[in-house]
């Protein structure tokens, strides 16, 4: 194309940041300074120092010595023949020169430490960071003058005994089966189980309900990622490896253990109490996780819906038009069987949701006040329909299930969004809630709180995110399923290229 002027798109930006700052400079106390008061209270409080903006300042510091930068410009340009004379002494060097020989060096020190330490090995980089971890928790422990603190100890039960037991286990034989991926995963689901079960113990039934959601849901994204990867098992390891690993997993659980007892023994300030008194003056609320999530902390909530959609939002736009082939069976020759779909999972599944989302609909309503609420309620609900894919495949469920679920993950964005901003409507700050008792025919009276519109939000979102990422997932393989024989032949003519 030929030279010519920007479009308006493009010069419009910066012409909007050059009038702004135009602006700032002629009226900087009555445009810049409450943005700047407004930070400095939100940073250090009610000792927010106080500032006047304005372009003439009088004579002080700063203007000085920009004087005095000025006046040294000035005397080395009038004195620049005396100075380049004296230059003219010394030897000569080619700064260009000089430089390229500076920017090799460097390259090559950089390629140096780049093949030591990124030489495409995810083990590598991952005991590179557990080893920064590892020495910095190290390091602060070292600090104390004793690791135990002054506050007692509960008495060891056997229930924990065990519970603890089966996690350790668990996690020694998800990693002693990785060869066998399906028993690596079953071990792994039963750390997440007795983790949940561990909560419930110790009086955390929400935190229980959210893990053993999320168990299912990781699950059933593992198994999906485990079948478009390689079928082909990991190569064995050298014992000097594999002692390597050991020594680094058994010192890392070592100084975490010792982080966590450390900090369990000694009494700490906690905001818990504050939470605990005015979860229901202030939220109107008896499920003080619930009211801490979508009101004391909703705006942390937010930020964490905002970044699911978005994260899911990247999954299916790098998913959507990605296909990739389905094998008829496993490297050892075994067919898959033509039945894609057992009988009783497909009767089952279907039994099964609306029991689900009704069950998902009492644990959404009853989140303000008992353990539930809109993540656990909106992870239900996506496992329920999740199974509806799992039993009858992405065609047919798809074709009865007509849903976009990008726009499900939006709108609960924007439910979230626009319960916050209504409060600016009555002079409050954003997603300040307000809650209230009411009699209602036939049910008596109800509380019904604006933080309910929000977590509305959360559902939504959660619902939408989850699907959108496993639907998409497990709907990348084309109708096309080639034969073993034509897979290893593929195989092997990409190994000759």
């Amino acid at each position: 194309h030929p030279p010519h002027d920007p479009p308006k798109g493009m010069y419009l930006p910066g012409l909007t940041l050059a009038c702004l700052c135009l602006l700032v400079g002629l009226f900087p106390m009555t445009l810049a300074a409450p943005l700047v008061s407004a930070a400095s209270i939100a940073v250090q409080g009610d000792n927010a120092p106080l500032f006047v903006f304005a372009l003439w300042h009088g004579i002080n510091l700063p203007l000085l010595m920009s004087l005095v930068a000025i006046l040294g410009g000035i005397t080395l340009l009038w004195r620049h023949k005396n100075i380049s004379s004296l230059a003219a002494l010394l030897p000569a060097f080619h700064a260009p020169v000089m430089f390229e020989k500076a920017i090799t060096r460097l390259i090559k020190a950089a390629l140096w430490v780049t093949l030591r330490l990124e030489n495409g090995s995810l083990q590598r980089y991952q005991a590179l960071l557990l080893l920064a971890a590892l020495g910095m928790t190290a390091l602060g422990l070292s600090q104390l003058d004793t690791l135990a603190g002054s506050a007692g100890m509960q008495p060891i039960d056997g229930l924990t005994l065990l519970g603890a037991g089966v996690i350790m286990l668990g996690a020694i034989g998800s990693a002693l089966a990785h060869r066998w991926r399906l028993v690596s995963l079953l071990m792994l689901s039963m750390v997440g189980l007795t983790v949940s079960l561990t909560f419930i113990r110790f009086s955390a039934p929400d935190l229980a309900m959210t893990q053993l959601s999320v168990e299912v849901a990781s699950m059933i994204l593992l198994i999906l990622a485990l079948f478009f990867l390689p079928q082909r098992p990991p190569r064995w390891v050298s014992s000097r490896r594999i002692l390597r690993d050991v020594l680094l997993a058994g010192s890392l659980g070592l100084v975490i253990a010792g982080l966590n007892y450390a900090l369990l023994t000694r009494e700490a300030l906690s905001i818990s109490d504050y939470f605990l008194a005015n979860s229901v003056p202030g939220g109107g609320g008896t499920n003080v996780v619930n009211v801490i999530l979508v009101d004391f902390r909703g705006f942390d909530t937010l930020g964490e819906i905002t970044v699911l959609t978005l994260a899911g939002l990247a999954t299916y736009k790098l998913l959507n038009r990605l296909r990739l082939f389905k094998p008829s069976g496993n490297l050892e020759g075994i067919r898959w069987s033509r039945h894609r779909y057992p009988m009783i999972l497909e009767v089952v599944a279907q039994i099964i949701l609306p029991l689900a989302l009704l069950v998902s609909v009492y644990i959404f309503l009853r989140g303000h006040n008992q353990p539930g609420g809109g993540f656990i309620a909106g992870l239900i609900t996506a496992i329920a329909l999740l199974l509806q894919y799992i039993a009858r495949g992405y065609e047919w469920t798809s074709l009865r299930l007509p849903i976009s679920y990008p726009v499900i993950s939006v709108l609960g964005l924007v439910v979230a969004v626009l319960t916050g901003l209504g409060s600016w409507l009555f002079g409050y700050p954003f997603l300040t809630s307000s809650f209230g008792y009411f009699d209602i025919p036939l049910i008596g009276k109800t509380e019904l709180a604006t933080a309910l519109l929000f977590d509305l939000g959360v559902y939504l979102a959660v619902v939408g995110a989850t699907l959108m990422i496993l639907v998409n997932l497990g709907s990348v393989t084309t109708a096309h399923r080639p034969t073993l024989k034509t897979t290893e032949q593929t195989a092997s003519k990409e190994g000759n290229k």
